[in-house]
Order: C-alpha cells, then structure tokens, then sequence
C-alpha cells in the first residue's frame, strides 16, 4: 500500500488507543478490587443542607445550561444585590439542582431542604398578567401568577403585543421565578439570618464603626440577643441597614435585654422614619385602618407588663373575630391601592401585629408613635366599630 494513505495511520492510531483505553480501565479495575471496603462512616458522609436551594425538573434545565451567562442566574443575583441593598444582610447563594420527579414544568424553592414555594414556568412561552379591571380575553393556558396568585395567561411569544396593547404585564419564565424567590426571600428572612450571617454582619459593620462595636458586642449586648432584635425587625418587614442606631438602642436598655422583645419597641422607634418611609413612601398623608379603644384595652390587659400577650392568653373566639375584621379591612385596602396599615396604640402593636399577620402575612401594624406629628391620619375604617366585644 502507498505510504501516504491515511487509513492504515489512522486505523493504528485507533488500535492504540483502545488498546491504551482497556489497560487503563482494567488498572482502574484491579485498583479498585485492592482498595480495602468502606465500613465505617466519616462527617463527610452527612449531607450538608443548603440555606436556599432551586430545583428545576428536566424541562427548565436549559435555563441554567449556560452557566453564569444564563439569564435566570443574572437575574437571581441582581435579586441578591437588591436584597442587600434595601434590607442590610448578604442572604446565602441560591443552590440550584435538577430534581427529576418533578412535573416537568414545575419548580420549586426550598428553605433548610424543605419545600417554601413552587410554581410551574413554560420555558418556550410568557406569563400575562391580568389587568385590574375590565379585561379583553387572551388565548393562553389560564393560571395563577406563582408570587401574588393573581390570574394570569401563559401564551406564545408572537401574541407579546396583543397581550401588552390589552393591557396584560408581560413577563420572561426566568422573570417569574426570581420574582417568586424575592417574595420568599423577604417573607423568609428573618429565618435566613442566622448566627453566622449576624456575626458576618457585625464584622463588616465593625470597619466603619469600630469603637461602638468594641463596647456594645458582647459587653453590653450579646451576638444572640443582636440576631433576636434584628430577626423580630426582619419579621414585620423592617430593613436593618441602620445597624448603628440598632446597636445604640438597644444597649441603651440593656437592662431589657433578658427578653429581646422588650427592646423592639424603642428600636422601631428609632428607626420610624425608615419605617414610615417603606410603606407610604414619601406621602405625608396616612390613610389606615383602626382598632376600636375597647378592644384595644382588652388586648392592653390582657399584655400586662409584658411585651407581647402569651401565646393562648387570647379568647379564641375573640381572635377569630379579629382574624375575620383584619381580612376585611385588608381587603378593602388592597382594593382601592392603600398600603394594608393597622394603627395602633404602642402596648398593644405587638400584639396585635402577631395576631394580624397569621391571617394576613401582608398586614402592616403601626403604633401611633411611630407617625410624624406633621402627618395627616386618616382612618378608612375602624375594626370592632360595630360595638365593643364581649
């Protein structure tokens, strides 16, 4: 054969390395036969859960499939930088996974390896977001948006402008679903915030504020009752970016510190301006709903001396009734665009804000205290104003 035919080359330089390939398996192999079995278990046997964690089934793979150019990955850590900027504490990184035994359309979040939030996202269309309103119909897959549960429409991309120019919010998948981990991220946070996040926080905040630091941490306040505070601000909704003021309160009423609760009151106090600012924004003008005085001094009663009434020291059926007068009124505010606000006197906002939030996790309760003076309060409705209970 002419020397330079190319077959035999290549068909030689195939034989080498097969023939290198199964000396190199059969090596692995007897290597693998000498190792002595494993029959003690080691830490790292333990499975180490993830703060937050992203499954995705096979279908909505693609959308991380190009690593940290993907779109939806951009967007969570846009999500992550926002956090820190309006709230004050770097959350954990999102650790995404495929998990195939879910439906192929459906993702979900999890929080410490269980289940927070799930929604389902077709990769290949876009949500429409119903108009308040009158509305025009659109084909689609009729469901419900997976953050706030309004109705929506997933439809093909080429109906993007018909569904714009009815009025539709139009969004991406991968927009669907860093809207959903913002909301749970919020509504979570305060689980989020851990030991460790508290002392990473502190170690931050200790290169600006070195001095406070050194006398107040753990002199006067101790890293855990400093998580308790901010965890009892994260709850309610309230930023702690202003660390300072925090630090300063509350070893201010050191003396209160054997229960943190005691200590919230003056430290929302310090930070009422942040607070009014977050949920009316820059409007002088509180339009809110009220709580009768008569049921309001039975809640002050029933408080006593302590920051918040115990758990059960609350008539059930005087509860239910709350329950029942606090989702009216949210609904009522809701539907004319008003921040869902509970005024209140300041022995009882605790209380009262607990109570709320476990039928209304969006309800925002307020002490009059925390108002500028110069505000112009006034009440859409009183809850109880059909006549003092009980």
């Amino acid at each position: 054969m002419c020397p330079s035919s190319p077959l035999p080359l290549f068909g030689g330089l195939g034989y080498l390395l097969n023939d290198r390939l199964k000396k190199t398996e059969q090596k692995a192999k007897e290597a693998a036969a000498a190792a002595p079995p494993k029959t003690e278990l080691e830490w790292s046997d333990v499975p180490v859960i993830e703060p937050l964690c992203l499954e995705l089934p096979y279908r909505l793979i693609p959308l991380v499939d190009k690593g940290d150019e993907s779109d939806l990955i951009k967007r969570i850590r846009a999500i992550r930088r926002k956090f820190v900027t309006e709230i004050g504490f770097l959350t954990p990184s999102v650790h995404i996974r495929d998990n195939l035994q879910l439906p192929a359309e459906t993702y979900r979040f999890l929080l410490y390896g269980a289940e927070i939030g799930r929604g389902q996202c077709l990769p290949d269309k876009l949500l429409a977001i119903f108009p308040q309103g009158d509305t025009q119909p659109l084909a689609g897959i009729q469901v419900k948006d997976p953050t706030y549960g309004m109705p929506a429409v997933w439809i093909d991309r080429g109906q993007r402008d018909e569904a714009i120019s009815k009025g539709y919010t139009v969004v991406e998948p991968a927009v669907v679903m860093t809207t959903h981990l913002d909301h749970l991220v919020r509504s979570h946070s305060h689980e989020l915030l851990g030991r460790q996040e508290t002392q990473d926080l502190l170690d931050h905040f200790k290169s600006s504020y070195p001095k406070l630091v050194e006398d107040v941490v753990p002199k006067v306040v101790t890293v855990a009752n400093l998580q308790r505070i901010l965890q009892l601000l994260l709850e309610e909704g309230v930023p702690v970016k202003d660390l300072r003021t925090i630090l300063e309160v509350a070893s201010e009423n050191a003396a209160l510190l054997t229960d943190p609760n005691n200590v919230l009151a003056p430290v929302r106090y310090a930070l009422r301006r942040t607070i009014v600012q977050e949920t009316f924004g820059d409007s002088n003008e509180f339009k809110v709903l009220g709580v009768h005085p008569e049921f309001e001094r039975l809640i002050d009663q029933t408080v006593g001396s302590a920051a918040t009434a115990a758990d059960g020291a609350i008539e059930p059926s005087l509860a239910r009734l709350f329950g029942e007068e606090v989702i009216a009124g949210v609904n009522e505010m809701e539907n004319q665009g008003l921040a869902p606000v509970i005024l209140t006197g300041s022995k009882s906002r605790l209380t009262l804000s607990r109570l709320a939030r476990r039928i209304k996790s969006q309800a925002i309760v307020l002490a009059m205290s925390e108002l500028p003076a110069t505000g112009n309060v006034t009440f859409q409705k009183v809850l109880f104003n059909r006549g003092a209970p009980g």
